[in-house]
This record gives structure tokens, C-alpha cells and sequence, in this order.
């Protein structure tokens, strides 16, 4: 039982981060992209902070967002 268990878990991770490889914001609906990227990020177990996770929310914005949008939505975590 334990050996399904973790390729099941396995499997949703890479599902997970599969559909965050092939997310993208639709049109202007920033929040429906953040809530999706966020439950994404979380089934596939990663860390939203981590730089990696940042530049592929990025990625997934429309190029209409400009580097000051982006710092506003991904605010850096307090040191």
C-alpha cells in the first residue's frame, strides 16, 4: 500500500507541474491566473518564494503587465 500511495503522489506532482509548465493568464484575469497558479505551485510542493516558482509566474503573465506590476503581485518575502 505504500508503494502506491507514493507514486500516487508522484504522479500528482508531476500532473501539477506540467499544467503550471503550460499555464498562461487569460486575457486580464489576473486573479483566476494567480488562484490557479498558487493551487499549482502547492500540488506540485513547491515554494511560492522560491525564484524559480517567481519567474515562471512571470512567464505565465501577459506581456502587457510591466516589471512594476509584477513586483505587486509577487511582493519578496520580509528578511
Amino acid at each position: 500500500m505504500l508503494f502506491r500511495t507514493a507514486y500516487t503522489d508522484q504522479d500528482a506532482k508531476i500532473t501539477a507541474y506540467q499544467k503550471l509548465n503550460d499555464l498562461r493568464m487569460q486575457g486580464s484575469d489576473i486573479d483566476s491566473y494567480i488562484a490557479d497558479f498558487d493551487r499549482l505551485i502547492s500540488e506540485a510542493g513547491y515554494n511560492k518564494f522560491d525564484m524559480g516558482v517567481m519567474i515562471k509566474f512571470k512567464e505565465g503573465l501577459q506581456p502587457s503587465y510591466s516589471e512594476k506590476s509584477y513586483s505587486t503581485l509577487c511582493p519578496h518575502p520580509a528578511h
